[in-house]
């Protein structure tokens, strides 16, 4: 994003023809196809097919067995998601998941959370369904609602989640043509969440094919007041790409390779870190079209129809980047009228690397800091990223939508030194009162 361009041009793009998907890290189904947006059914992050436990020593996640996890994302918690709330929950904020769809079936997801969406895939079919996982995922990352007896929660629990389908995760051969994931089906999803009114779009894919369709749909989006957050791209994808290419008798993306779309300088491109918050070097390739970071490993998040379940038993850039387009739908909350460009430079100039100046092609400027994105003070004098010129010199203060604050959890700063004068006033009062009635039973002399 800003300041982007010069070192983008330095990168080496090599314009491979498979379209990879980063879907769910040990993503469990039964009956269906682990292949979370990838073209040849690939799943990053070691996926096994069916069976098997969506983490180490965790119960397996099956459709036909649905579950609640009762541990809450501690991202919420970690990256300040929680002191964001006392400021804007995101509501208002439109989201679409560009991705296999969202399992609107699933309980933490009402009438009002999720719209019909698109589906560029077969067109009339309902968007609000997921034959895959990756959709659902990401879209209980960002706006799940809470549920008695589930941690699960998004982390902007109060935006409007707009599914656009652009793969079904499923089908090989004679189906690829008409069920995956292309460069085509990616551009015409940008559009569609664009022209649906979203004012974030989440793309948990990547590409390393330059494709002017893509790079024009992205372009149109951000004119029209649209934030992209997208992949940044997935290491593992690349290894997983070599069978596809023979067969297809495409190049095979090497080393220095840019991932589209988070390779264009208007996209906010993410990258994964641990639980713990710790560099992933080996979960997404790295370069200077990284930008930020969060956490993508063990997201509890929703799981198809099924509830709940814990996914990303290794980094996963599908999970980050839900979490990076929930702190942009807070931040697009507060500064409703701001504007991408802003939306994506508070972002980067409050996250952790950009504090003290440090840009990293592993992580970008750092974990997201959604409080601090949106109480940032914008005078052009932080370290970090360069501001945009439609918000370099910005004096504006922080607006905090009234309706949305908590004021329970406001402290008021004098509150100390109020109720001291108020403990001598009444004090006084008691004195003068006392005297008054001594003076009255006094004995006439």
């Amino acid at each position: 994003m800003t300041g982007r361009a010069a070192r983008a041009a330095a990168a080496t793009v090599l314009a491979a023809v498979a379209v990879l998907g980063t879907g769910p890290a040990a993503l469990r189904t039964v009956g269906a196809v682990g292949a979370v947006g990838t073209v040849g059914a690939q799943t990053s992050g070691g996926s096994e097919g069916a069976g098997g436990s969506d983490e180490a020593g965790a119960p397996s996640c099956d459709v036909e067995s649905p579950r609640l996890v009762a541990e809450a994302p501690t991202a919420i918690a970690d990256l300040g998601f929680d002191r964001a709330w006392t400021i804007t929950r995101g509501h208002g904020v439109s989201v679409a998941v560009v991705g296999t769809g969202i399992a609107q079936e699933n309980a933490h997801f009402p009438a009002d959370a999720v719209t019909s969406g698109a589906d560029v895939v077969r067109a009339g079919e309902p968007a609000s369904q997921d034959s895959d996982g990756l959709g659902t995922a990401v879209a209980g990352i960002i706006g799940a609602r809470g549920l008695e007896g589930s941690g699960v929660i998004g982390a902007a629990p109060e935006v409007t989640l707009v599914p656009i389908r652009v793969g079904y995760g499923e089908g090989g051969g004679s189906d690829r043509d008409t069920l995956q994931l292309t460069v085509a089906r990616l551009a015409a999803g940008i559009r569609a969440a664009a022209q649906d009114g979203a004012q974030v779009i989440a793309v948990p894919a990547a590409t390393t094919r330059d494709s002017a369709a893509l790079r024009s749909a992205v372009e149109d989006a951000t004119a029209g007041g649209a934030l992209v957050v997208a992949s940044a791209g997935s290491s593992r994808d690349i290894e997983r790409q070599a069978g596809w290419d023979e067969e297809s008798g495409a190049a095979s993306a090497g080393p220095g390779a840019a991932w589209y779309p988070a390779a264009y300088p208007e996209v906010l491109a993410v990258a994964p870190v641990t639980e713990t918050g710790a560099a992933a070097p080996g979960a997404a390739p790295g370069g200077p079209w990284v930008d930020v970071a969060a956490p993508g490993q063990n997201a509890p998040t929703t799981f198809l129809a099924a509830l709940d379940c814990i996914l990303g038993a290794d980094p996963d850039p599908s999970y980050a980047t839900g979490y990076v387009a929930a702190a942009a739908a807070l931040v697009a909350g507060a500064f409703p009228d701001a504007g991408p460009q802003e939306w994506s430079y508070r972002l980067e100039a409050t996250s952790a690397g950009a504090v003290t100046g440090t840009f990293d092609e592993t992580v970008g400027w750092g974990v997201v800091n959604p409080f601090d994105a949106l109480t940032l003070y914008i005078d052009g004098s932080a370290p970090g990223p360069t501001p945009p010129a439609s918000v370099a010199g910005s004096r504006e203060r922080p607006t905090v939508p009234a309706a949305e604050v908590d004021l329970s959890r406001v402290v008021d700063p004098d509150e100390a030194a109020h109720e001291r004068m108020l403990w001598w006033v009444m004090g006084g009062l008691t004195v003068v009162g006392l005297l008054l009635l001594l003076t009255r039973r006094r004995p006439a002399s």
